[in-house]
């Protein structure tokens, strides 16, 4: 079968330790990202990745160098995509459907250890084959939207020289998820082996946008999951009670820090910002990165 140098599918990385930062020019920092999940042992939603190159192609096609960067967006929003990515995202759809996707930016300067990017680009949910092709082109256009370019002139970085990869992924539909923040407490001071829980029903990209509040917070021990204090022992506390549908028994939280022991053994990372999920079938990780204070 002829490779296809527009798309990079993430299980074919399993095994490869913690090689997937080599592979950022091509699939940005939330593949590394996965790939690192992947390589904990964790489960993770299946996924692929359209590939910078794709990027670089259709800036090549409509000429993007001679655009304004602050009319680059513009310019890609209004562009057609090239037939060759167009084939590619039609065999992607056709793998990975017919469930819906969440389709996730992922630029090489995204998730490292000097800047996260957090909430700079697009991600766009449940999207169906007919709208694939939309929320990519909105994925790369953002990468030179005003919020992003003020953050790289801060950053000292150069977007004209930055790749966009897109991860294409399969929807998770939880019933709870959120995220950890490891060797941190719930002020987001560095303290070792302690990891700070948040979570909301449903899906998370609300709270990790900072667009919603959590509906649990925890303070845990990340070996062996203990959990220290929690925002239910608050609401008991107030004689509130507590979520029928909470899911969070010591099984589950100990679960959860082991996941994310692992990730830290993977990544050589003590500080990680991880993005979870959880349904009947159990946790799902969306994210790695480190856990960067911009």
């Amino acid at each position: 079968m002829k490779s296809d140098p527009f798309v990079y599918w993430v299980s074919a990385a399993r095994g490869g330790g913690s090689g997937g930062k080599r592979l950022a020019p091509l699939i940005g920092g939330k593949g590394v990202g996965l790939i690192d999940c992947l390589n904990a042992g964790l489960q993770v939603p299946a996924s692929a990745v359209l590939t910078t190159e794709a990027f670089w192609r259709q800036a090549s096609d409509i000429g993007l160098d001679r655009v304004a960067m602050e009319y680059r967006a513009d310019a890609i929003r209004r562009s057609s995509m090239a037939p060759e990515i167009v084939e590619t995202l039609t065999t992607l759809a056709d793998t990975l459907g017919p469930k819906r996707l969440a389709i996730r930016s992922s630029a090489v300067v995204e998730d490292s250890c000097q800047a996260s990017w957090a909430g700079q680009f697009e991600t766009r949910l449940n999207v169906t084959g007919g709208a694939l092709q939309r929320a990519v082109l909105e994925c790369w256009a953002s990468l030179f939207e005003h919020q992003a370019l003020r953050y790289a002139e801060r950053q000292e970085v150069s977007l004209g020289d930055v790749g966009m990869a897109v991860i294409v992924q399969r929807m998770v539909r939880p019933k709870w998820a959120g995220v950890v923040f490891t060797d941190s407490d719930e002020q987001g001071r560095m303290v070792k082996d302690q990891a700070a829980l948040e979570a909301v029903r449903g899906l998370g990209a609300r709270l990790v946008a900072g667009e919603a509040t959590p509906e649990i917070r925890m303070l845990c021990e990340l070996n062996g999951g203990r959990v220290i204090a929690s925002s239910l022992n608050l609401d008991r506390l107030r004689g509130r009670s507590l979520p029928e549908d909470w899911i969070m028994g010591p099984s589950e939280v100990r679960e959860l820090m082991d996941g994310c022991c692992r990730l830290q053994a993977t990544t050589k990372q003590r500080r990680l910002d991880i993005e979870w999920a959880w349904n009947d079938r159990g946790f799902s990780f969306l994210q790695c990165r480190p856990l960067v204070r911009d």
